[in-house]
């Protein structure tokens, strides 16, 4: 009994409202009404609008703040890696530095070396070829001397056949002052020339025996020279003295 009462006072509220409301629907607004309802259209959109741009000024807000947070941890990040960076590239740089200079110093050790056994060895070929440019030299200004010696030979023998000619004249009855004369400057020139060849000599045993064999052999090469000169006079010394042997008489 009490469900069925309940159930008729709802559907009497029901039929009441739903009958309002219809009136209400087909009732027409009057200005007032419709300026009032146009007011809270526009005040709900207003609201609406406004709260639209709260969120997206909050939303904006958040995106900024989440940027520069963003922003700050980058920073950060970077300058760690940086700092982490520089640190190893220090540390790298500072190995290096040590590499290189261990380098350096073994180079300058295995410079030193190799100095000191180019300069042992070059000693040592000075010294070998000090001893064979002596050697050779030695060789070459003894044929020299040999050949200069013999021209003295030469010329000695050639003064004793003029020699013995004036003897054979002066036995005929001839007159050989003169030759005798030339002869005698002849024999004398040989003498110097031989004197001339033996300084040579000296001086070339001396410069082979000194610490500067080229140069010295270089200063002693004009006494050469100057013994080539001394067999010259005394050659022609020579032919002057068989140019004044007696010519033998014609007989008609």
């Amino acid at each position: 009994m009490k469900l069925t009462v309940t159930a008729l006072l709802l559907s009497s509220f029901l039929w009441g409202t739903a009958a309002y409301a219809q009136q209400t629907e087909l009732r027409p607004l009057s200005p007032a009404e419709r300026l009032e309802t146009r007011q809270n259209t526009l005040e709900a959109r207003k609201a609406q609008v406004e709260q639209k741009r709260e969120q997206a000024g909050a939303a904006l807000e958040e995106r900024r703040a989440l940027r520069e947070e963003n922003i700050l941890e980058r920073k950060d990040a970077v300058k760690a890696t940086i700092t982490e960076r520089r640190e190893l590239m220090g540390t790298q740089i500072a190995e290096r530095k040590e590499l290189v200079r261990a380098n350096v110093e073994e180079r300058k050790a295995m410079l030193a070396e190799k100095r000191a056994a180019f300069a042992s060895t070059t000693a040592e070929r000075r010294e070998m070829l000090k001893e064979n440019l002596s050697e050779r030299a030695g060789v070459n200004f003894e044929r020299i001397i040999g050949l200069l010696n013999a021209m003295v030979v030469r010329l000695t023998g050639l003064a004793d056949r003029i020699d013995a000619r004036i003897d054979e004249l002066a036995a005929g009855g001839a007159d050989t002052s003169a030759a005798e004369e030339a002869l005698s400057d002849a024999r004398d020139a040989i003498a110097n020339a031989e004197g001339v060849i033996a300084k040579f000599s000296d001086a070339i045993t001396e410069a082979l025996a000194s610490e500067t064999p080229r140069e010295a052999l270089q200063e002693v090469r004009p006494m050469g020279q100057e013994a080539k000169e001394a067999l010259r006079q005394a050659h022609e010394a020579l032919r002057q003295a068989h140019q004044a042997l007696p010519k033998p008489e014609v007989t008609e």
